[in-house]
């Protein structure tokens, strides 16, 4: 008790003999501490901000602010150490009977300027990163992170960023790139962080069970107006270009890769349209063999 009304008296006495307003609490030796709520009409003199002396000067940039609202916000960044058992975190609760009235947030920003004069966020500025690592025995590693990047300077229209997924490395950082999401596009990227104006892009191997692909398809070939290219006209294209008529050739597939969808409407079309031309050269070897056999028995009846 006596202990209690001892540290009391202390930290009144140093309260009071600092200059600072009523409000203010100081923490001397040699870890000052400064507990600073504001005689202000700005309407945050409820807030309560702790800070740490640095020299001779309180360091504003490293407070801890406790708001009036509830909230809590930080200058840098903050750690939770657990030793033996358990399972440290942070854990985020929302209690409400409504669906409109909010969420919980994980919020990190990265602005430009600084805190008494914000800029616009510049083009590389990362504006977030979760790493996920452990301690190879001497240091401790990164072996994943996931990080969102502006790819280019922020405007009010543009908010142009990339989200980076990166896992493994021969370093303790985790140096590669395994997926990238474009912001602006939602096209993604495995093994590539140029996915370009496709909605997938893959550099690698794929093994699946099944594609489903949204195509057109050629039943059109079947109409009874379609025109049938002879197959003498498909030889003389053949011959002229080296492919089949309407088939990209090697040169265009090198250059551009291959349409999967295109080029299964393609296939099927060439399949009809073969497909009629046996149809008419089975009408065509009936009608044959017929005249054979007539002419078989003339020459019998002679």
């Amino acid at each position: 008790m006596k202990t209690k009304i001892v540290l009391i008296l202390m930290c009144v006495f140093i309260w009071a003999g600092n200059g600072f307003a009523d409000s203010d609490l100081v923490l001397e030796g040699e870890n000052s501490w400064l507990f600073h709520t504001p005689d202000d009409e700005k309407g945050d003199n409820n807030n309560l901000y702790i800070l740490p002396r640095i020299g001779n000067n309180w360091d504003w940039s490293k407070q801890i602010s406790f708001l009036n609202n509830g909230s809590i916000s930080m200058r840098n960044s903050f750690g939770i150490h657990y030793d033996k058992y358990g399972f440290p975190g942070v854990s985020v609760t929302k209690y409400s009977d409504s669906e409109t009235l909010g969420h919980p947030v994980f919020w990190m920003r990265n602005y430009g300027g600084s805190i008494d004069g914000i800029t616009a966020t510049k083009k590389n500025s990362l504006l977030g990163t979760l790493i996920f690592g452990g301690h190879d025995g001497k240091k401790g590693t990164q072996n994943g992170r996931i990080t969102v990047k502006a790819i280019d300077d922020f405007k009010e229209d543009s908010l142009p960023v990339k989200m980076y997924f990166q896992l493994g490395g021969e370093s303790c950082y985790a140096g590669y790139t395994r997926m990238t999401i474009d912001g602006e596009t939602g096209n993604v990227g495995i093994g590539t962080e140029n996915p370009g104006e496709y909605r997938l892009a893959v550099k690698g191997k794929i093994h699946t069970d099944e594609i489903v692909v949204e195509t057109g398809w050629a039943d059109y070939v079947f109409e009874d107006d379609y025109k049938l290219i002879s197959l003498s006209e498909v030889e003389t294209f053949i011959k002229k270009n080296k492919h089949l008529p309407e088939v990209p050739s090697e040169k265009e597939i090198t250059k551009n890769g291959l349409s999967m969808s295109k080029m299964m409407e393609i296939q099927m079309k060439k399949i009809e349209e073969l497909t009629l031309h046996l149809i008419n050269m089975n009408k065509q070897n009936k009608e044959q063999n017929k005249r054979i056999v007539q002419l078989e028995k003339k020459l019998r009846m002679r």
